[in-house]
């Protein structure tokens, strides 16, 4: 792995996510949504440039998949907890027997790492739901040796990578944590296996 790719993952981990993801998505909406927390990353004479950032973000991605395909995939169970308000939930979860990632997803093979999440840390006002997912991965990436956060055992999901969904049931109520939660969920998910064209 060149020096490149292992600097292009590690500030991914380090909270470079913020624009990256929505880069590769694709999505002005999700990038919108991110300026807060991505401005306050930068320094005081800087101002955060949806338009820069996108493309910024793309260049950035190219890099780290570089770099992400000459890492073995992995194989396991992995976790990944959020906050979603009432209507994303039923946008992301209602009525899907499928889902698909169009970004870079986190996991981690550590439940306590998602439940802390799913708990409501990085939530934002109004995301009353906590998600606790459970993914049967197939070809994740293991980010631990190169990630900045070095206890979160990290796993990403690629890009593209599609689940069936096998369960989504109501959860016992777990800490309601910060904001409050009103609504506790898991999730069971299998990877689909790739299709070649």
């Amino acid at each position: 792995m060149t020096e490149a790719e292992i600097l292009a993952i590690k500030v991914f981990t380090a909270g470079d996510y913020r624009y990256i993801n929505p880069a590769v998505a694709d999505s002005p909406e999700w990038m919108e949504s991110q300026l807060e927390g991505i401005q306050g990353r930068m320094r005081n004479d800087q101002i955060a440039d949806p338009v820069k950032l996108m493309q910024e973000g793309k260049r950035h991605a190219g890099v780290m998949m570089e770099g992400l395909n000459k890492l073995p995939p992995r194989n396991g169970t992995v976790y990944r907890g959020e906050r979603m308000t009432v209507d994303e939930f039923a946008k992301v979860w209602k009525d899907r027997k499928t889902i698909s990632y169009s970004s870079f997803a986190s996991s981690s093979t550590r439940p306590e790492i998602a439940e802390g999440i799913a708990a409501g840390n990085f939530a934002r006002e109004g995301q009353t739901v906590s998600v606790l997912s459970r993914f049967a991965v197939k070809d994740a990436r293991d980010l631990a040796p190169l990630s900045r956060v070095t206890d979160e055992s990290e796993w990403l999901i690629l890009p593209g990578t599609t689940f069936t969904i096998d369960k989504i049931a109501p959860a016992k109520t777990r800490p309601a944590g910060k904001p409050q939660a009103t609504e506790w969920w898991e999730i069971t998910l299998t990877q689909k296996p790739k299709t070649i064209p």
